[in-house]
């Protein structure tokens, strides 16, 4: 009968420590399963999770090229700033922009380039409104910009990036001070 006992000991120590392997790895199951939600909560592929996330980025810009002929032409803005998923960011924004009707606001559409400080790329289309105000001589004296955009792919992280954004932005002719303001989602 003992013998019987602690063959019955034995093999219930035996199932008891195979469950409780069983329970560990289901431990670590959990652990690994959080930090991939984690990872793909802060816009990243996570074996096949994702989600977008906000965007948001702020630029001081300045002028950098001026072509064609009005009432149709060319600028180049270029600038620093942060933004959200690229921290330290600088920006080139390619213009096109149509004045023709002057009691409509110019219709404008653009190419746009964020690169991260790691030398990333984000890029991204844009079309766009701008309003000018002119002093009482028929000159520009402020512009305020707005519009909308999709991103469209980049390089290192940013390869396969999706998303929209909105875009609030003016120009200040006395001054030459330009920014920018950015806001949407990203999925990369």
């Amino acid at each position: 009968m003992k013998k019987i006992y602690l063959l019955l000991v034995f093999f219930g120590a035996l199932l008891f420590c195979a469950c409780e392997k069983e329970n560990a790895d289901f431990l670590l199951e959990d652990q690994v399963q959080t930090q991939m939600e984690d990872g793909a909560l802060k816009g990243t592929r996570a074996h096949g999770k994702n989600h977008y996330v906000p965007f948001n980025a702020t630029f001081t810009q300045e002028q950098t090229d001026l072509t064609g002929t009005f009432p149709v032409i060319y600028v180049v803005l270029e600038g620093e700033g942060i933004a959200t998923h690229l921290g330290k960011t600088s920006l080139w924004v390619g213009q096109h922009w149509d004045f023709s009707d002057p009691t409509e606001p110019g219709e404008g559409a653009a190419k746009v380039i964020f690169t991260a400080a790691n030398g990333d790329k984000l890029y991204a289309h844009l079309d766009a409104f701008n309003a000018v105000e002119l002093d009482d001589y028929g000159n520009p004296v402020f512009a305020i910009v707005w519009g909308s955009g999709k991103f469209k792919g980049g390089t290192g992280r940013f390869v396969d990036a999706k998303g929209s954004y909105d875009l609030e932005a003016y120009y200040d002719f006395a001054t030459g001070e330009s920014g920018a303001h950015y806001f949407g989602e990203i999925l990369y």
